[in-house]
């Protein structure tokens, strides 16, 4: 293998490399970003419901009000 032969391989494999360390750190920023959005719509689901909820027994503590037996 001549001297040429050998940096145009050397050359070739650290282009490779780079590629693939590229490749593999825009992988991990894509689930990155893929887990806080999930994270932000399970926070957006949990307050949904929290809200849900909070009218629910808020409605039914005025009907305990309202009724007069209830006491």
């Amino acid at each position: 293998m001549s001297e040429a032969q050998f940096y145009t391989f050397f050359t070739g494999g650290l282009g490779l490399l780079i590629a693939a360390a590229l490749m593999i750190a825009w992988q991990l920023w894509r689930l990155r970003d893929e887990e806080r959005d999930g994270a932000i719509s399970a926070l957006d689901g949990i307050s949904h419901e929290m809200r849900i909820n909070l009218q629910r027994m808020v409605n039914e503590v005025a009907q305990i009000v309202d009724t007069q037996e209830a006491g």
